[in-house]
């Protein structure tokens, strides 16, 4: 009894530090990660029905999901929050509201993914708009540093998820950058390179034809980097149009980011409410 009594003392020691806890997912169950917030995490446990209906008001993404996966997602949320720093600059108050939407939008990218953090990226500095970069000497939205900094005008992520179909989404492209930036860690390399074939096959088309491409703005053809951030950014915001006009380099970019947008789409408008609510509006 005793023995058994210490070994769990130390298990209890040894996770009551580990803070990765929530990036076993799939391995203990989402109840008990809530649990573990619960205990780590009282402040954002007890707003947990207020991410969830600001989520449901201002993701899109979010309302995709079935409960099982909002939950997860919602730790995940949370998780991300208290393990990122975040700076406001130029007045910019960071309260609640704008750390669970930052928090979530690097949810929305790594959700596919168990280990689900973006390890070497620890601080989102967030100015009021546009700012000016020393490093670009240019006045930039946002921008992303290897050394670990992701710099951010809130204006305009907001607008990406107000405009949620409008494939410019800042938030998803910085973080797009970030991943990629660790793309040896996320990604099969393979697969990855089979992307990058892709892509060079789309730039090239573009330079030689000169004419926009149906899908991708003109930035994405810059180079390979920019390419992948608006890759991304279309994959979640067009899924359905992507799925259409790039079959095979959508099934890529799924296959890299370990979900599929466009069927959580299709599901969400096929469903059961969805159906009944038509039926009504018929009726």
């Amino acid at each position: 009894m005793l023995f058994f009594l210490f070994f769990g003392g130390i298990v209890f020691l040894f996770l009551s530090e580990y803070s990765s806890i929530y990036s076993w997912s799939y391995v203990l169950p989402v109840k008990v990660r809530r649990s573990w917030i619960q205990y780590k995490h009282s402040d954002d446990y007890m707003n947990w029905d207020f991410y969830s209906k600001l989520l449901q008001n201002e993701f899109p993404y979010f309302k995709l999901l079935s409960k099982k996966e909002q939950d997860e997602f919602l730790v995940r949320l949370i998780d991300v929050k208290n393990y990122m720093e975040f700076e406001g600059r130029e007045g910019v108050e960071l309260d609640n509201r704008k750390l669970a939407l930052l928090s979530a939008s690097m949810v929305q990218l790594t959700f596919g993914f168990r280990d689900y953090r973006l390890y070497r990226f620890e601080k989102i500095i967030v100015y009021p708009g546009i700012f000016y970069s020393k490093f670009l000497d240019a006045d930039v939205k946002g921008i992303t540093y290897g050394t670990g900094f992701i710099y951010l005008s809130w204006s305009d992520f907001e607008d990406g998820y107000v405009r949620y179909r409008s494939k410019l989404n800042l938030g998803l492209h910085e973080f797009a950058h970030a991943l990629m930036l660790q793309k040896s860690k996320y990604f099969d390399s393979d697969r990855f390179d089979t992307f990058t074939g892709m892509a060079t096959i789309l730039m090239k088309r573009a330079q030689d034809s000169g004419q926009p491409d149906p899908l991708f703005r003109d930035y994405g053809f810059t180079n390979h980097h920019e390419f992948w951030a608006v890759c991304v950014e279309v994959f979640f915001e067009q899924p359905l149009e992507f799925a259409n006009t790039y079959p095979n380099l959508y099934k890529v970019t799924s296959r890299l980011l370990m979900q599929d947008p466009a069927e959580l789409l299709n599901d969400y408008l096929v469903s059961e409410s969805r159906v009944l609510n038509r039926m009504r509006n018929i009726t």
